[in-house]
């Protein structure tokens, strides 16, 4: 039996299909873009300055002062005119490519297919972002391009697109290169656009979030606050080539540290 989601995404997708090729080359990409940066990146935000305790708690960097106002606006205004100019542009330019490796057929992929996908598809993100975000850090290119995003060293999830133009075009590959490389169905790239971004403001929001965990790795959020703190260490997603590498650097002492200090802290709010 046909489910109710399916139908509609396949009328969805049927009538994406009927329009403009921009449309399924650009406008989807950017509209989905546009809705997870902004929801989840003020979601965020606005438990940041919340007075939700056991949000607090779970603050990667407990000593460190929100974000200025003044600071967050040039954050928001410096990715919403790269989401205007540079992202669009480089989705135009790149639809060539697309087209020649993407399946745009009307058949949708199955179940298997789709899970399948996605577990290939984070090993390809982490993968090709450990490896790009590595070079970045080399220190001929990283005052030049990266250093762009090390502004602040407790990010906040708005930061996470907060990168120098060259680095936001390298960056499209962190989503793009599963799907190119096992030449998946476009609606799967989509999929995995809104799986990305979500988990992109997530590992940037600061905190350290319940089921963000990657087995045997610990928190992938906690991961990537550490790299901004720290700079020289954790330049992966999911933490696997950083643990095959050995460029944790000191990460797993410092989350042992911060959980005892956010026990100690729990169990004295509790008692007062």
């Amino acid at each position: 039996m046909r489910t109710f989601a399916a139908n509609h995404l396949e009328a969805w997708w049927s009538h994406i299909r009927a329009q403009p090729d921009y449309v399924a080359n650009v406008v989807v990409p950017m509209a989905i873009t546009f809705s997870i940066y902004y929801g989840f990146g003020l979601l965020f935000l606005a438990l940041d300055h919340s007075e939700l305790s056991w949000w607090h708690r779970r603050k990667c960097q407990p000593k460190t002062r929100p974000i200025p106002w003044v600071n967050v606006r040039k954050i928001t205004l410096f990715v919403t005119a790269q989401l205007f100019t540079v992202y669009p542009l480089t989705l135009w330019l790149g639809a060539a490519l697309v087209r020649a490796r993407l399946d745009f057929s009307a058949e949708l992929p199955d179940l298997y297919t789709v899970l399948s996908s996605f577990a290939a598809f984070a090993l390809c993100t982490e993968a090709y972002f450990y490896h790009c975000h590595f070079l970045l850090h080399h220190p001929s290119i990283y005052s030049l391009v990266h250093k762009v995003h090390h502004e602040y060293t407790a990010p906040i999830a708005l930061e996470c697109l907060y990168f120098h133009p060259i680095e936001s075009v390298l960056q499209l590959g962190t989503v793009a290169a599963g799907p190119l490389l096992l030449r998946s169905h476009v609606v799967l790239l989509y999929a995995w656009t809104v799986i990305a971004l979500f988990n992109v403001s997530l590992h940037h929001c600061g905190h350290e979030v319940p089921l963000d965990e990657a087995p045997r790795l610990g928190s992938m959020a906690h991961q990537h606050d550490y790299h901004h703190k720290a700079c020289r260490a954790n330049y992966g997603v999911i933490g696997l080539f950083d643990w095959l590498y050995g460029t944790r650097g000191g990460y797993d002492e410092w989350h042992e540290k911060w959980e005892r200090e956010r026990m100690v802290a729990a169990a004295a709010a509790d008692g007062g």
